[in-house]
């Protein structure tokens, strides 16, 4: 056997194990913790058993075999790993005789090959989603007879599905498809009329199907397909009625969507499903306007998505009677008005609750005994409504919650002084709202909060004292308040990413600290820092993700100099000085600033993660820089009412 005493070569690159006989043991879990590995050859050696999900560990990895031979079923595991470089990588799996379950899932696949003669006589599973392959479904692929479960999801597959294509997948003979996922790919064309052959096909996620009385799961999201197929199989049109579910008894998860609403459902309010579903999607399709009374008699629902439904109605009472078995409501992009729900009952016990009202009309204040009624969520999304009045002390008492997002509201008075309770706070958007007054330090005090986002309200304070205890934070915006006094050392602020303090009434020099920011001189990827809190959209709350590292102390009173530390924040993608009173010069060494930039020129190819810097509005003097990268910086208002500043491009 494998000693695990080879952890302690830390810096091994090198592994050859090919050719030996470990007598059928599984592949070691403790070779993933091998992080240097760029070579690993374990072919002919004799192992049994799935690949250990940690090889997906090895992201220094080029080369890899794990080829085997023996009469045992082989399952390859390899999901999350990067074999962007792997060439001729289906050839190489194609050896594998007795595989019988391949998951590739996000593994960087670039290319499928257009011909190849199949060599598996066993393979049941195919996983090869979340990559990017950009071609034409190859008919190889599907000449294996003897695939149960097929998943291609978000693959980059592309063109049109031929006559032909479901004979092939499902394999003349045994017809043994049960799950089949091709959603979130780029097909189009006619459904061809072999699919309704597929006899136990269980789940799909390509097209409405009338025929198939073993369906279970139906998902026809992301994709491009609008066409009529043959009468026996159903009906895929842009107007969806109740006789396209005839004889789907069995199906308990649906999931429908489309582009800009080009698909229209027409259900008579009496209609009553044949069908009790466990899951629900329905997003940027015509559903309304009224809100669908089917729902009533889906008594097993656990996840409801009704987003960009093109609903204006009122939520019906009943419906709160129904989160008894729900842990997940999205009801977002729509023009739901009237009250908020006095109370939701979120009854599955398994960690995660999620509420959704965001982007409706709603024009109430927030229920004052939300913390009470709504003991369980665990993510809110109340915003860009018209809610009003203050935020409810009972809040506090949401010892789950994990994200509130309240933005963009007509919320007024302070912001609790007290949110002691909320331990498992992540994220806080108050942003785009009427709050008033001081700012305690005991919000950052929170010990889960990361993201806080308060930017755009009337909230005034000493910035001092407001980020007294923010250190742990990787986001803070407090732009457009009323915020004074001046910028405190921020060194101990070792995982900030973004600093949000434009229009305010800052005073004072940009502290010398503010070059020591660890965060901002990393240049490797740091989502690995975000929380796995599950089901918190941070790419909805955070700018972290999107525009990376940002420093914006525009539109203050920032006087003196900018410090030379500044040009040593390498990672910095956004840097925004503009519309204070600094003067002096612009530090030479700036150009250091790899990662600013608006253009980038043919002789600065590597520069590709480049993005803004404004210094307008000031009083720098003397010859703006034009050595290294600085002279790529040539957009004339960045650096306009700078009265002593000369040279190009002024």
């Amino acid at each position: 056997m494998l000693n695990p005493s080879l952890l302690n070569l830390k810096y091994l690159s090198y592994l050859d194990m090919s050719g030996n006989n470990f007598q059928g043991i599984p592949i070691p879990e403790f070779i993933g913790s091998l992080k240097n590995l760029r070579y690993l050859d374990l072919s002919e050696a004799s192992f049994k058993g799935e690949v250990p999900h940690s090889l997906g560990n090895l992201s220094y990895l080029e080369y890899l075999d794990l080829s085997m031979y023996g009469s045992y079923h082989l399952q390859l595991w390899a999901s999350a790993m990067n074999l962007s470089r792997a060439n001729n990588w289906f050839e190489a799996v194609n050896m594998l005789l007795s595989l019988t379950t391949l998951y590739l899932s996000s593994c960087e696949l670039n290319g499928l090959p257009e011909s190849l003669t199949v060599n598996f006589t066993l393979l049941s599973t195919l996983d090869l989603s979340y990559n990017n392959f950009n071609t034409w479904i190859p008919r190889w692929l599907f000449n294996i007879t003897t695939l149960q479960r097929v998943n291609l999801y978000e693959c980059g597959l592309k063109g049109s599905i031929r006559e032909g294509f479901i004979d092939a997948l499902g394999g003349c003979s045994n017809n043994t498809l049960a799950d089949l996922d091709l959603s979130s790919d780029n097909l189009q064309g006619n459904l061809p009329d072999s699919l309704g052959k597929l006899k136990y096909l269980r789940f799909t996620s390509m097209w409405s199907i009338g025929n198939l009385s073993s369906l279970t799961i139906l998902d026809l999201s992301f994709n491009s397909m609008n066409a009529t197929v043959l009468q026996n199989i159903g009906q895929l049109t842009r107007i969806i009625t109740e006789n396209h579910f005839w004889n789907l008894s069995r199906l308990y998860r649906f999931a429908l969507s489309s582009i800009s609403k080009s698909v229209i459902f027409n259900l008579s309010r009496d209609w009553v499903p044949s069908y009790s579903l466990s899951e629900i999607t329905v997003s940027n399709c015509q559903l309304g306007p009224g809100f669908p009374t089917w729902l009533r008699t889906q008594v097993e629902l656990s996840q409801l998505t009704l987003s960009v439904a093109g609903i204006s109605d009122m939520i019906p009472v009943w419906f709160w009677n129904l989160t008894s078995s729900l842990w997940w409501v999205d009801l977002s992009d729509n023009q739901f008005r009237g009250k908020l729900p006095g109370s939701v009952s979120f009854g599955y016990n398994i960690g995660a609750w999620h509420l959704s009202l965001g982007n409706n009309l709603f024009c109430v204040p927030v229920p004052s005994n939300i913390g009470q009624r709504m003991s369980k969520v665990i993510n809110l999304d109340l915003s860009r409504n018209f809610l009003n009045g203050s935020i409810p002390a009972s809040i506090n008492q949401m010892e789950t919650l994990s994200s509130l997002n309240l933005s963009s509201n007509c919320l007024s008075r302070t912001i609790l002084r007290k949110l002691q309770g909320l331990r498992k706070l992540v994220i806080l958007d108050l942003s785009k709202n009427n709050l008033l007054g001081d700012v305690t330090s005991s919000l950052c005090a929170l010990p889960s909060l990361i993201f806080l986002k308060l930017s755009c309200n009337n909230l005034s304070g000493e910035l001092f004292s407001v980020l007294k205890n923010c250190s742990g934070l990787l986001s803070i915006d407090l732009g457009e308040n009323r915020f004074s006094g001046t910028i405190p050392d921020l060194c101990e602020f070792h995982n900030l990413h973004i600093i949000g303090l434009a229009q305010n009434n800052l005073s004072g020099t940009i502290p010398k600290c503010l070059g020591h920011l660890e965060a901002f001189t990393y240049l490797g990827p740091y989502s690995y820092e975000l929380p796995s809190t599950q089901h918190i959209r941070f790419l909805q709350h955070v700018e972290i993700v999107s525009k990376g590292n940002v420093i914006d102390l525009s539109s203050n009173d920032l006087k003196g100099d900018i410090p030379d530390h500044i040009t040593e924040l390498s990672a910095l993608v956004t840097l925004n000085l503009s519309w204070n009173h600094l003067s002096g010069n612009i530090p030479e060494n700036i150009g250091n600033l790899q990662r600013l930039e608006s253009s980038i020129p043919d002789s600065m190819i590597s520069m590709t993660l480049l993005n803004h810097l404004n210094l307008s509005f000031n009083k720098l003097s003397r010859q703006i820089p034009t050595g290294n990268r600085f002279q790529t910086f040539n957009d004339p208002s960045i650096y306009q009412e700078n009265p002593e500043l000369c040279g190009p491009p002024l």
